[in-house]
């Protein structure tokens, strides 16, 4: 489908983090158009190319924070008169970010995610 000013409004309060209740309602629509909306691969793939920009730009702001982030907690771990409480958060803290991982959102490109979709489609005909 050719996406309209109103695919794109969706695509924007949807890569907001509404769900598709509370974007229908702000777009006076049915949910069900939302549902629709998100099938077609067209606004599947700029809601992910969005979504993907979105990421960039958290991931660049979280590493301009990383260092000032780290000599905090490693300040922390390492002043003898910080609380113990303090310098187990701390480590716990570190721990976590060393098992950081980053979620898999999808590609941004139509004919890529209807290949994608009818490769899954084969392969649950399969039993897989």
């Amino acid at each position: 489908m050719k996406l309209t000013p109103q695919h794109h409004k969706a695509i924007i309060l949807l890569s907001e983090g509404l769900n598709n209740k509370e974007v229908a309602e702000q777009l006076k629509l049915a949910p069900e158009t939302i549902s629709r909306y998100k099938a077609d691969f067209n606004f599947k793939a700029e809601l992910n190319s969005l979504l993907n920009a979105n990421l960039e730009a958290q991931q660049d702001k979280l590493r301009s924070l990383t260092s000032v982030a780290l000599e905090t907690i490693e300040s922390v771990l390492v002043d003898n008169e910080a609380p113990h409480r303090d310098k187990i958060t701390a480590a716990f803290k570190v721990l976590e970010l060393t098992r950081l991982k980053q979620g898999r959102i999808g590609s941004s490109n139509p004919t890529t995610l209807q290949k994608q979709s009818e490769e899954d489609s084969l392969l649950d005909s399969y039993g897989f």
